[in-house]
């Protein structure tokens, strides 16, 4: 499923509390986007990041019922964005490699505040499979 050309965009977007409004992630695959669906975004919503900040991936993962390899990798990026985005918002993301991940803006309105961000692909990733050789092998 790696490919180089994986930059993830990814939009938080909190009330005055820092409650989750809404969280978008999109990653764009071998040409393709693929978007949330994990039941993340709905698991999230209306909780305060300082509570989400506290549960581990696996705790998501065992209440989202991820089963299958694929699931658990969605469902990751998802995690792993939401996390890096609310760290760097926050002032905390000294240790993220802000090459990587890269805020793009935060724009505060009266009533919500949108964090977007930008994901790119790691420096040095798992040799690509074209899609071609994946479907004739599964």
């Amino acid at each position: 499923m790696p490919c180089k050309d994986s930059t993830a965009l990814v939009s938080v977007v909190l009330d005055k509390e820092e409650r989750v409004v809404r969280f978008d992630f999109s990653k764009i695959t071998c040409g393709k986007t693929i978007g949330g669906g994990t039941g993340f975004e709905d698991l999230c919503r209306g909780r305060t990041v300082a509570d989400l900040m506290d549960i581990e991936f696996s705790e998501f993962s065992r209440r989202l019922g991820t089963t299958t390899t694929e699931e658990q990798f969605l469902l990751f990026l998802e995690w792993d964005a939401f996390q890096s985005t609310i760290l760097q918002y926050r002032g905390e993301g000294q240790a993220l490699d802000t090459e990587r991940y890269q805020v793009e803006s935060i724009l505060y309105d009266v009533d919500e505040i949108e964090i977007r961000q930008v994901i790119r692909p790691p420096t040095e990733m798992p040799r690509p499979t074209p899609c071609s050789r994946q479907s004739k092998s599964e």
